[in-house]
């Protein structure tokens, strides 16, 4: 799977719920509801000197979006492994590296689909107060 598949994947799975979406043709950036910014971020799997897989996500803080979806590549690259949802409030460096296993302050973002992005962006319905 590489970007172009995600990211079209990626607006289905939020239209399906009622979401709109437009990218933004210069940034690839995605505005979900005319309020919520997400950037999709691809991360291949490098293999250390050990033998050990790792993971590296870079954040384009200069886009400034609302949240970053790192998507954690399987080491054929071909297939998604999981998905972190990364709010940008909670960003305080340019990359993050990620192994197999990782410090639950990072794994509370994992995600084995993007079912969760797309319950992120569904709209609720506010009723009047009484």
């Amino acid at each position: 799977m590489m970007y172009p598949l995600l990211l079209a994947r990626t607006v289905e799975q939020i239209q399906q719920i009622g979401g709109r979406v437009a990218i933004d043709p210069t940034s690839d950036l995605l505005l979900v509801n005319e309020e919520l910014l997400i950037s999709l971020v691809l991360c291949r799997c490098k293999r250390s000197d050990s033998g050990a897989n790792r993971w590296k996500i870079r954040f384009d803080l200069g886009l400034s979006p609302d949240i970053t979806v790192a998507v954690r590549m399987e080491p054929g690259e071909e297939i998604a492994r999981d998905y972190y949802i990364l709010p940008t409030i909670d960003i305080q460096q340019p990359k993050i590296r990620l192994s197999e296993s990782n410090a639950s302050s990072l794994e509370i973002y994992r995600y084995d689909s993007l079912e969760a992005l797309a319950q992120l962006s569904r709209r609720t319905v506010v009723g009047r107060a009484a």
